[in-house]
């Protein structure tokens, strides 16, 4: 979560967005590490990693679920994996 925080951070310091009216967030869709799902101490999706239709199917869901909430909300998007 640090450079998500920190790019709000920024945001408010140079953009003027209230820091009150900002809202960090991770979606977790699992990971193919078996390292990390082997880890006691991880906190993520205990679950390999969600792919494909399922995946979009579950950011649409997050964004409609925001929308709906939040009909003004901007959101941003960023350190989306084109890799695969």
């Amino acid at each position: 979560m640090g450079i998500p925080i920190g790019k709000l951070a920024l945001y408010c310091a140079v953009g003027g967005i209230a820091p009150h009216r900002v809202l960090p967030i991770m979606l977790d869709f699992g990971t193919d590490n078996q390292a990390l799902l082997e880890t006691p101490s991880y906190r993520g999706y205990r679950k390999p990693r969600v792919r494909g239709e399922e995946y979009y199917r579950l950011v649409d869901e997050f964004v409609q679920a925001v929308f709906a909430r939040y009909p003004g909300v901007l959101l941003q998007f960023e350190d989306f994996s084109s890799d695969k």
